[in-house]
């Protein structure tokens, strides 16, 4: 069951990550957008049933079927499985893979160990690092209202973390309560 609290972190950060698509300067086609939303659908079903999976099966299992699946329907939707490339890419390509993979595997153990609704909203901490990382690596800031859409996320993330003091009972015989 979500509580109140987990709700009211869940809209925060939502409102959050709206917030940087409102007032972006970019244009989405509609292809675009409509590939974004199947995507995180799909995402969204996976992750339903990872929970009751990871019981049974282990996460390595898991991570590697859904690699595989990746690979089969990257060929069978017309993608290549090898194709000739620079050297100098060599390293952008082993670090999409390295970090892909790590990502996914936590990915994985945080929708099996915690609530789908409370993994997936930890989960848009991504947007934070992504900040992080594009002010390291290409010196490129922020907008005002991008920076406020940034606080949200970080405020409703740090609320689902936050957690109730269980109440001590005077009654030896009873059991604390939350």
């Amino acid at each position: 069951m979500v509580t109140k609290r987990e709700i009211l972190g869940i809209i925060i950060v939502i409102c959050g990550a709206l917030n940087l698509r409102r007032f972006g300067t970019e244009t989405i086609s509609p292809e675009v957008f409509s590939i974004g939303i199947l995507g995180s659908l799909f995402m969204s079903l996976a992750f339903f049933s990872l929970r009751k999976t990871s019981q049974k099966n282990t996460h390595n299992l898991i991570i590697w079927c859904l690699s595989l699946a990746m690979l089969i329907c990257s060929i069978a939707s017309g993608g290549q499985l090898f194709y000739p490339f620079k050297y100098f890419d060599l390293p952008n390509i082993l670090g999409v893979a390295v970090f892909g993979l790590v990502g996914q595997i936590y990915v994985t153990k945080s929708f099996a160990l915690l609530k789908a609704s409370i993994a997936s909203t930890i989960a848009l901490t991504q947007l934070l690092w992504a900040v992080v990382f594009e002010i390291i690596a290409h010196n490129h800031y922020p907008k005002p209202h991008e920076w406020w859409s940034y606080v949200f996320v970080f405020l409703g993330v740090v609320l689902l973390q936050i957690q109730k003091k269980p109440k001590i009972s005077n009654n030896p015989n009873q059991l604390a309560t939350t």
